[in-house]
């Protein structure tokens, strides 16, 4: 794809004038506003919203590709069967929507993670997709990068003053290299003990609230910025060998805690096991473990459904998964309808499909993974969905339906 630099930034009223022109007689069907945190982008945005009757307004903050889709759908009045995510763009054509204007704010931070492959796919898939796909033009915000993508109309904000963040700060630095945004007290600490033995510095007695001050909320044991900006200043001026050491001895810490969590404060076990579940999968990927943390069942069966998905993303630049490991089983089920389970639900979803497609030793490792997994009669861990067993099943394609635990009258056909 032909690349070139961005164009000359502009004001803000010149960049709504330019974005009202787009939208009234452009003939690119996707408009893309850029500029750094604090240009004015979402205020440009809202006026936009304003002045275009019956346009349609997405905030894409922590959504995946595919829940931005059904965001979309939602606020376009279309329903849709879960099982049938695949029609989505016909159905956006034959609504009332078609032919109007999608605004999607925020997609710099879409995903459930800081290096979440869902920005990417967004901006430079997605939006597409959904203009050609579902007959509308879409206009999209996004940070600056060094090229522009030639087949989108590109606006460019002016800068604003830049924030000032004292990147010095080793408390605020630990808690912005987590990749969720909220991240519980005790891996914080962690955190910042593995960060301040890289530097060859003493963590220290103090508490981590009392030395980061007012920039830090802390709210059920979870604590996250309070500007996000804050955490991505610090990102930035970290080195990758430094992001990698600290997500490797971060993935071998969490990885001891599901070991020996048994006896830990209920709130602190619950917590990290929230960490683990959509935290752990993009620490692997920094650290270039991926592939051997999620062929490890005893691993996967912890791992969030889209937390395997996004991270194997971001192990491709194309974005294709293979379909012979947790991940693909992951995407295929969500192409299936199965999505949004309690994680013990979406373990036994796990085991069954890699039961069916052959891969007993993944399959095995679920069952000794310590998960409580629904329905089994005896409750025991690495029962399956309707409590159908690993040795009365083999490879090969299902098509009965199997009813969810924790879901009466409902039904999925696999």
């Amino acid at each position: 794809m032909n690349q070139m630099p961005l164009p000359e930034p502009v004001s803000r009223e010149q960049a709504f004038a330019d974005l009202l022109s787009w939208w009234d007689t452009g003939t690119q069907r996707v408009a893309e506003l850029v500029g750094p945190a604090g240009s004015g982008r979402t205020d440009v945005l809202l006026r936009i919203w304003e002045a275009v009757p019956g346009s349609l307004l997405v905030d894409a903050a922590g959504l995946t590709a595919e829940e931005l889709v059904v965001q979309v759908m939602a606020a376009a009045g279309v329903g849709m069967p879960a099982e049938r995510r695949a029609d989505w763009g016909l159905a956006l054509e034959e609504s009332s929507a078609s032919g109007g204007l999608l605004i999607v704010s925020n997609a710099q931070r879409a995903g459930r993670t800081r290096r979440s492959a869902q920005v990417e796919r967004i901006v430079k898939h997605l939006a597409s997709d959904i203009a050609v796909r579902g007959g509308m033009k879409v206009l999209i915000e996004r940070d600056p990068d060094d090229v522009e993508w030639t087949y989108n109309s590109i606006t460019v904000l002016e800068h604003a003053t830049p924030q000032v963040v004292d990147t010095t700060d080793i408390a605020l630095h630990s808690l912005a290299l987590a990749e969720t945004r909220r991240t519980p007290v005790a891996v914080w600490s962690e955190l910042h003990r593995i960060l301040a033995s890289l530097q060859g510095r003493t963590a220290g007695p103090a508490s981590l609230l009392e030395t980061s001050g007012d920039a830090v909320v802390v709210d059920d044991g979870m604590a996250s910025f309070r500007d996000e900006r804050v955490a991505e200043a610090f990102r930035r001026s970290t080195e990758a060998e430094t992001l990698r050491v600290v997500s490797s001895r971060l993935v071998e810490w969490l990885r001891n805690w599901l070991t020996d969590r048994v006896g830990r404060a209920t709130d602190t076990v619950e917590s990290v096991a929230k960490f683990v579940a959509h935290g752990l999968a993009m620490h692997a990927v920094q650290a270039g473990v991926f592939s051997e943390i999620q062929r490890d069942g005893a691993l996967a069966a912890h791992l969030d459904q889209m937390a395997l998905i996004d991270a194997a993303m971001c192990t491709d630049s194309n974005h294709w998964i293979d379909e012979n490991c947790p991940a693909g089983d992951a995407a295929n089920l969500w192409m299936c309808g199965v999505d949004s389970l309690p994680q013990g639900e979406w373990a036994s979803w796990l085991h069954l499909v890699c039961t069916a497609r052959g891969d007993m030793e993944t399959a095995d490792a679920i069952e000794r993974s310590g998960r409580k997994c629904p329905g089994g009669s005896d409750g025991r861990t690495g029962a399956r969905p309707a409590g159908r067993g690993r040795r009365s099943s083999g490879p090969g394609p299902w098509s009965r339906c199997v009813s969810p635990p924790g879901a009466p009258g409902s039904a999925r056909t696999w």
